[in-house]
């Protein structure tokens, strides 16, 4: 537990976090339709993707990869699930990404789960 909190807090030192994020940014306007936008907790701004029914038994949040924008994850193989009903996928941009506030930080990343 000691050494997970000290990685955490290395990767989000101002230093460190230039080596580790490569955000690529977008403007809301080029986003497709499924586009939503969210307050978390702390005020910022994040952005996200949602596909499927509000019904579905399953929920799957998806943080894209480093350089990746979360509408490019819609035509993935989420697309299969999705289209079955079963799960609602959100496909959330980290901060500082797409048309997200901020900068990324790991330590944030459970916090803005929750806050969806």
């Amino acid at each position: 537990r000691g050494a997970v909190e000290s990685l955490v807090k290395a990767m989000n030192s101002a230093q460190q976090a230039s080596a580790v994020w490569f955000p690529s940014r977008a403007p809301r306007s080029l986003m497709p339709e499924s586009a939503r936008t969210f307050r978390a907790s702390d005020g910022s701004a994040l952005g996200c993707c949602v596909a499927g029914s509000s019904d579905a038994k399953v929920v799957v949040v998806h943080w894209g990869g480093n350089a990746e924008l979360a509408a490019r994850s819609l035509d993935g193989p989420w697309r299969r699930w999705v289209g079955s009903g079963l799960v609602r996928a959100v496909f959330v941009d980290y901060r500082g990404y797409g048309w997200s506030e901020g900068r990324p930080l790991v330590s944030r990343l459970w916090d803005d789960v929750r806050d969806l």
